[in-house]
């Protein structure tokens, strides 16, 4: 019987008890599930939800791989997940003062809710009976102990409960935002709010931990505040939180999760009152420089995926088949050992088309009869091998017409991303981000399921790779697409895809340029000459997953982007396919630069 493989690809969507089931744990779990407060950033589908949701004892419960039941035991808090809605994300984008107020009442009754679902879910828990795992995020709430907390918190908010239970409490905080709706304007009354303003809000948060805490026996237990998606809040709503980071009450512990680059989280930073990174709280960040840091990630996300078709790690080269860039990385001498090495077969063939790499060939001794040592194999054929092989595929041969000595390079017409199939590319374009790897390989899942109905011993062919690898590609896309950006001169038309499109094609075009370069260009800097509206395109893209930011040698990922000037990124890995890039860093470029090599018909050219 086919098993089920469909997967949901925005945890936004999913209960917390789903999203356990599916969950893979990253590196980073540990940090986010720490008494510390967090800021969790990363781009679009890095995992920020599922990270947040992974908190609540609904997620806890759920999530059984092996080795959780010590983990979820050092969790030493209850979580409130509090998601982005509508209501009070319509309010908080209008910039007038009225709705300005209404918004933030919708956002404090939101947190406050969330609050109360925390505390009737730890009740709920003790009530079943908990697994000894979980006893400690559980307690013993009988009837008459519910009533009296329900009772105190509603004197204590100043509202109204149609019955005296959990239930209760949380069907008038619905009712609340229901009066809140934008759609009912001509009937709402502020005053008639129990969170209009930000002492209440506080004051309120603190009230409900006095009587939770207080009638369980339980006064220093610690609650944590999850805010997702926190970006869509103006600037004062994140300037609030991070504010509390500071000076808030004590036993809450606040998560925050927000995308790479926000101008105006910049703005809050710089104030002197704000909570401070490294001292006040620990940034915690899902996005990654460089694929070494997730391939283990990654594998086990595939095997994940894969488990139900009884697939393991060690088959994926069986699978997939072999990444080109991992084929033939050296060769040895049969009689004298493993210590004598010699270049791959593809340097030579690269070398009898292309003059000025058969240069850098010669000049380096690289020939069948050159015997080199170890380090020489790594400088000289290890590091250049993945130039070696985009320029081996995409150049054909070499026009010897042209004026230039070298002569001009003729191009294979079309852009092919089966040079980016086998294992472990096809997983490496992903940058690690878990949506892309799902977009990725579930399809290749079903299609492996499918065929080894009839072939047991059935894998999964370049040409199907190739398709979910332009899946990927196509979700970014859609992405920068579905993003307004302001740009001037001949991109102000393209907008953010013409954008990332001049960056990747001109790299690719020093790629594959008429002269061969060891030290391939692969990354940029953005750099003090380029206009404001270039930052605000630039840190869109990051936010899309489009662009990936890389922190400078001896600087944490674990930072937040206060501006992007004299800042280093790549093109993601998803991306390369489209433009003819190998998956990894080199050395950067002034963006500045890059984009004045870029002829005006290439900024106005169409795709």
């Amino acid at each position: 019987m086919p098993t089920k493989l469909a997967l949901e690809f925005n945890a936004r969507f999913v209960p917390p008890a789903k999203v356990a089931a599916s969950f893979v744990e990253p590196n980073q779990f540990d940090d986010v599930a720490s008494m510390n407060h967090n800021i969790i950033i990363g781009p679009r589908g890095s995992g920020k939800t599922t990270l947040l949701k992974m908190l609540t004892i609904s997620a806890l419960e759920n999530w059984r791989a092996p080795g959780t039941d010590q983990k979820i035991r050092e969790i030493e808090f209850n979580s409130a997940f509090i998601a982005s809605d509508q209501v009070w994300s319509e309010q908080l984008a209008n910039a007038s003062t009225e709705e300005d107020e209404w918004g933030r009442a919708a956002f404090y009754t939101h947190t406050v809710l969330a609050l109360i679902n925390a505390i009737h879910e730890a009740a709920n828990l003790g009530r079943k009976g908990s697994p000894d795992y979980l006893s400690h995020l559980a307690f013993q709430v009988d009837s008459e102990l519910e009533a009296t907390f329900v009772q105190m918190v509603a004197q204590g908010l100043r509202i109204d409960v149609p019955a005296t239970t959990f239930l209760g409490l949380e069907v008038a905080l619905r009712s609340y935002l229901g009066l809140m709706d934008p759609r009912n304007a001509k009937t709402r009354n502020l005053s008639a709010i129990p969170f209009s303003n930000t002492s209440d809000f506080f004051n309120s948060l603190s009230l409900i931990l006095d009587v939770i805490n207080g009638l369980i026996g339980q006064p220093h237990r610690r609650w944590g505040l999850l805010f997702d998606e926190i970006e869509i809040a103006p600037q004062h709503i994140g300037k609030l939180l991070f504010k509390s980071l500071r000076s808030f009450d004590p036993r809450f512990i606040i998560k925050m999760a927000f995308w790479p680059y926000m101008s105006e989280l910049s703005k809050i930073l710089q104030s002197s009152t704000i909570a401070k990174a490294n001292h006040d709280y620990k940034v915690v960040s899902l996005s990654y420089a460089h694929k070494n840091d997730t391939d283990a990630f990654s594998a086990t996300f595939a095997e994940h995926i894969l488990r139900k078709l009884n697939v393991t790690r060690s088959e994926f080269h069986e699978i997939f088949g072999t990444s080109v860039f991992e084929k033939g990385r050296t060769r040895y001498s049969a009689s004298t050992g493993a210590t004598p090495q010699t270049a791959p077969d593809i340097f030579e063939e690269l070398a009898s088309k292309d003059p000025s790499f058969k240069a850098y060939y010669n000049s380096k001794r690289l020939g069948r009869k050159s015997r080199l040592t170890e380090n020489e194999s790594a400088a000289l054929v290890r590091k250049v091998l993945p130039v070696v092989v985009m320029r081996n595929f995409y150049l054909q041969h070499w026009d010897k017409s042209s004026n230039d000595d070298l002569g001009r390079a003729k191009q294979r017409s079309r852009k092919s991303p089966s040079l980016y199939a086998g294992y472990p590319s096809i997983i490496q374009l992903a940058d690690g981000n878990p949506r892309t790897l799902l977009i990725l390989l579930t399809p290749l899942a079903k299609a492996l399921e499918q065929a080894r109905e009839s072939n047991a011993k059935a894998r999964l062919s370049v040409p199907l790779q190739n398709i979910a690898i332009e899946t990927a590609s196509s979700h970014v896309q859609s992405l920068l697409l579905a993003t307004p950006v302001s740009l001037q001169g001949p991109l102000a038309r393209k907008g953010l895809p013409g954008l990332v499109d001049v960056i990747g094609d001109r790299l690719a075009a020093r790629l594959l340029g008429e002269h061969f370069d060891p030290d391939y260009v692969g990354s940029f800097m953005f750099d003090k000459s380029l206009p404001p509206t270039a930052e605000e395109a630039i840190g869109e893209a990051l936010n899309a997953g489009a662009i990936i930011y890389v922190p400078e040698t001896g600087v944490s990922p674990d930072s937040i982007l206060e501006g992007l000037t004299n800042k280093r990124f790549r093109i993601s890995y998803t991306l390369c396919p489209r433009y003819k890039l190998p998956l990894i860093l080199g050395r950067q470029i002034a963006l500045s630069n890059l984009l004045s090599e870029a002829a005006q018909e290439e900024l106005f050219a169409e795709r």
